[in-house]
């Protein structure tokens, strides 16, 4: 879980903006909204990003994205340049800094990089374990590699990471592409759970894939069906089956003398089998069959939705994802929401979403409430709490924001429109 995070000159962000993820002292839903991950430590189960569009909400979750994949995808050649490079537009040059703290069960890693196009100029991992602050690894501006003596970590694998460590890359995705002795090393086990538990923006959005890993995955697809058919879509299974489907690229490979070929065979050149996601319809008057296309944009999203909340309820894990209510009624998203809050255990959801009528619910805390916004002077993205204005307690999150007490909302000049030439 995420307790801290920074990011300077990416994107559209110019000065280094911070966002906490650290509960407050406020008892608003505390148990079922927050984890205790050491004493006197809690962190946020969830957070909320609000703003006008093109504020910066998606480039704040795309920040966050890029430094985990930073931390485990290594390069193959040192000519290439650093992927994760995207400087403000004004900055182009300077360099960029990522920076977070985060917690795997109650172990807490502390780590910051410096990139520019070309190289990670430096990079430093911290970690507590018990009351003490120690080194994972730190490279530094010179070029010095030193891994911490707790690590796990012999001389031959340190010399073996440091010999692959390439300019463009950082020291923990190594890992991707050496084969070191120390088995189940700290080094080891970082980089496993960070594959395995921080899932990506763009994740799960292919509902064949889905399909087809729940047709392996019993206890998925039931999760899934069970969500369609509560969730009021009549859905009561959903099956891989395969079509013929015309496939015009290939007519001119494929055929070199129609005259020779009867029509109906003519006919299945120009098929491929494909596979395709039917939904089976249960109703008082029978069943019914609908392929995936057929269905209302809602219910493939709520697909795809539900197999995020799965893996949030399922496994300790981090998600990010970019307007969480896309297609979906208000009440079907807010059960969503809810069915991670109350059954999952150390999973984190940060989401972006405009629909305010969320901060009217009585669950919302205040320090769950990210805002971002765009200075009109600099153009830059400024990211703050709804819990930094001290409000007080009774005052509507909801009527705060809708008012203007928060920002971070569209400036709309008036819509009346002058039909007049000057």
């Amino acid at each position: 879980m995420i307790q801290e995070f920074y990011v300077e000159n990416f994107m559209s962000f110019g000065d280094r903006q911070y966002v906490s993820f650290e509960a407050t002292s406020d008892k608003t839903y505390l148990e079922e909204l927050t984890v205790e991950v050491k004493p006197g430590v809690r962190l946020l189960k969830a957070a909320i990003l609000y703003g006008a569009n093109a504020s910066g909400k998606s480039n704040l979750l795309s920040a966050i994205q890029t430094l985990w994949h930073l931390l485990i995808t290594p390069r193959d050649v040192k000519s290439k340049t650093v992927s994760q490079y995207k400087p403000f537009a004004l900055r182009k040059g300077d360099p960029t800094v990522f920076g977070f703290t985060f917690y795997i069960a109650d172990v807490k890693y502390i780590y910051e990089v410096k990139l520019n196009e070309t190289s990670i100029l430096s990079e430093k991992l911290d970690y507590v374990s018990g009351l003490r602050k120690a080194l994972f690894y730190e490279r530094t501006e010179d070029k010095k590699i030193t891994f911490g003596s707790k690590v796990g970590l012999s001389k031959n694998s340190v010399k073996t990471i440091i010999s692959n460590t390439l300019n463009n890359h950082s020291l923990l995705s190594t890992f991707a592409k050496v084969i070191i002795e120390d088995e189940n090393s700290e080094y080891e086990k970082l980089f496993h759970w960070i594959e395995l538990h921080v899932h990506k923006i763009d994740e799960h959005v292919k509902s064949l894939n889905i399909a087809l890993e729940a047709q392996e995955d019993n206890s998925l697809k039931k999760f899934i069906t069970d969500a369609l058919r509560s969730s009021d879509f009549n859905i009561t299974n959903f099956e891989i089956v395969e079509e013929l489907e015309e496939d015009l690229n290939e007519l001119k490979d494929r055929i070199v003398n129609t005259n020779i070929l009867s029509e109906e065979k003519i006919s299945n050149l120009y098929k491929k089998l494909v596979k395709k996601i039917k939904f089976t319809h249960s109703t008082t008057q029978g069943n019914f069959s609908l392929k995936l296309e057929e269905e209302s944009l809602g219910t493939v999203e709520y697909f795809k939705l539900s197999r995020k909340i799965y893996d949030l309820i399922h496994s300790d894990c981090i998600y990010l994802i970019d307007e969480f209510e896309d297609s979906l009624h208000y009440d079907l998203m807010l059960n969503e929401l809810l069915k991670f809050v109350r059954n999952s255990n150390h999973s984190q959801l940060i989401f972006s979403i405009h629909n305010q009528q969320l901060l009217e619910e009585d669950f919302i805390r205040r320090d769950m409430v990210k805002l971002v916004e765009k200075s009109h002077e600099t153009a830059e993205s400024q990211i703050y709490s709804a819990s930094d204005f001290k409000l007080h307690k009774k005052l509507s999150l909801f009527n705060a924001y809708k008012i203007g007490k928060f920002g971070a909302k569209p400036e709309l000049g008036s819509t009346l429109i002058s039909n007049h030439e000057e």
